[in-house]
């Protein structure tokens, strides 16, 4: 369950991201994963959409870790 705080919960997130590990990013991919699933069940699609881009953005630099960062 997401904290009542969503913007705490993303920047949470994002800096585990910002890491640039494949450790940080398989966590930051499970996070994203756990928000979205709250995100469906509140029916708010423009947050799902986001996370799902974060979230794909993650396993892309599984593959290619010399993306930019976001």
């Amino acid at each position: 369950m997401l904290p009542i705080n969503k913007q705490q919960f993303v920047n949470q997130v994002e800096k585990i991201a910002q890491q640039r590990t494949i450790p940080s990013q398989l966590q930051a991919i499970r996070k994203w994963a756990e928000a979205l699933l709250k995100w469906q069940t509140l029916g708010d699609k423009s947050q799902e959409a986001l996370t799902l881009i974060k979230q794909r953005y993650c396993h892309i630099f599984l593959y290619l870790p010399t993306l930019p960062t976001l």
